[in-house]
């Protein structure tokens, strides 16, 4: 193996990560926006999540439109979630070749996608199956990009600044969430999806033009083999599987993510239906649900980037942990338009802290040289799982309507939270530290 691949107990990890060209440790409250090629790859990234956050309004309310039916907003929004269970891929992919230029052909081809979909939708041609068909071909752009965007961000600033770092590319990617939704809601009311799809094709624009700013050389180390593409990707992969299969801290921080995202966050095909059906807003309150969910995130995700201290972040861990399932356990039961808005608002800070930190945790540990490989695992049991629920969600709402399929995870969340919490003494220790402690014998 490697010599790049061996840890130090309770290393940080990042002694493998090559460092950024701007080498001097900049101060102050948010750190790693001292490091120029972080600030690209973050306002990068910041553009392309407000095309995705828009896309995926205006996609989930046209497969309304187009059906009448929970089950097509389930099967589309599967089609763009769904490939991330490809990502492993992705990381592959990640680990070999140079990671800005993955982003930067990733996103072109949400660009032409965001296009097409815009063409189709102002010359009124567009059907369902239209619909689900570029969804999942953005689906599958993004299942290489996001590995390759988690594998670049650790080698854009030093490791002093990494919570940092993370913490504000949550804050682009969640906060956007109220950007995409807040400008494309009007444009969704007033003349359809045809000029939303256009917004999101010209925030890919921007993202791919900050991408060639972005000088830093970063790839993983992957090893080549003898034999077919097909062998040499399995061969790989492998590599990234062993290392989370001898991690058991980083096991169990993928576990508890993706039941996070099975059974909290997977709402997603349901706030239309509960938008129109239950509240009698149409797609004004769906568009300024979605936009509450952005400003919660864009809140929580601003405070953490400020929290410094690790024995902090670990108790607010398990917080928001319990305070998202609460929160939409809340949502199900709303009565009025005024309690769902103030349960998303809740929903998006508490889920955006949440994943953030789990983000965190395993990219503080993971080496360079396989982290493309292991973040596309990441991807997988988080979105994977979460395309899937989504899927059942929707074609569960036809039959049983929206509040139940919101309440019930979210009760079954919170129980398995708190008793995995009591049982698991190593789930407590992150709690009191804040870190993943991996052992020297069990990463190398």
């Amino acid at each position: 193996m490697p010599a790049a691949i061996r840890q130090s107990t309770l290393r940080s990890n990042m002694d493998d990560t090559p460092a950024p060209p701007d080498t001097a440790e900049p101060g102050g409250r948010f750190p790693a926006l001292g490091h120029r090629e972080y600030r690209w790859l973050w306002g990068a990234s910041a553009a392309s999540s407000v095309a995705l956050w828009s896309t995926i309004m205006a996609r989930a309310w046209l497969a309304l439109e187009l059906t009448d039916s929970g089950l097509a907003i389930g099967v589309v929004t599967f089609a763009a979630i769904g490939p991330f269970m490809l990502s492993p891929l992705g990381g592959v992919l990640a680990d070999r070749f140079d990671r800005a230029r993955i982003l930067q052909c990733a996103r072109s081809i949400s660009l032409l996608l965001s296009v097409t979909l815009a063409v189709l939708a102002f010359t009124d041609v567009i059907s369902f199956w239209q619909l689900a068909l570029l969804a999942f071909g953005d689906g599958l752009a993004r299942s290489v990009e996001k590995p390759a965007e988690f594998a670049l961000l650790p080698n854009t600033v030093r490791p002093s600044a990494l919570m940092n770092a993370v913490a504000l590319s949550s804050l682009a990617m969640w906060g956007s969430r109220a950007i995409g939704p807040a400008v494309g809601g009007p444009l969704l009311a007033g003349g359809g999806a045809g000029g939303v799809f256009v917004l999101a094709a010209a925030f890919q624009f921007t993202s791919i033009l900050a991408l060639t700013r972005v000088r830093v050389r970063s790839t993983g180390d992957l090893k080549g083999v003898q034999g077919s593409v097909v062998e040499e990707v399995r061969d790989n992969l492998r590599e990234g599987l062993a290392y989370v299969g001898r991690v058991p801290e980083v096991r169990m921080i993928f576990a508890l993510t993706a039941l996070h995202c099975m059974l909290t966050m997977s709402f997603d095909t349901l706030l239309p239906i509960l938008a129109r059906d239950e509240l009698a807003g149409g797609e004004r309150l769906f568009a300024w649900m979605i936009t509450g969910i952005g400003v919660g995130a864009l809140i929580g995700t601003l405070a953490l980037s400020t929290i410094g201290s690790g024995t902090s972040r670990g108790a607010l861990f398990l917080v928001t942990g319990v305070i998202s399932g609460l929160a939409v356990l809340t949502l199900g039961l709303a009565p009025t338009v005024t309690a769902a808005i103030a349960a998303v608002v809740v929903i998006g800070a508490s889920q955006a802290i949440f994943m953030a930190l789990a983000l965190t945790l395993i990219q503080s540990v993971v080496p360079d040289a396989l982290r493309g490989r292991v973040m596309s695992l990441y991807l997988l049991a988080a979105g994977g799982v979460m395309s899937l629920m989504m899927l059942a969600n929707g074609g569960a709402a036809d039959v049983i309507g929206v509040r139940p399929l919101l309440v019930g995870p979210a009760i079954v969340f919170v129980l398995v939270l708190v008793a995995w919490s009591l049982a698991q003494g190593d789930l407590r220790a992150v709690y009191r530290s804040g870190a993943l402690r991996v052992p020297a014998e069990s990463a190398a």
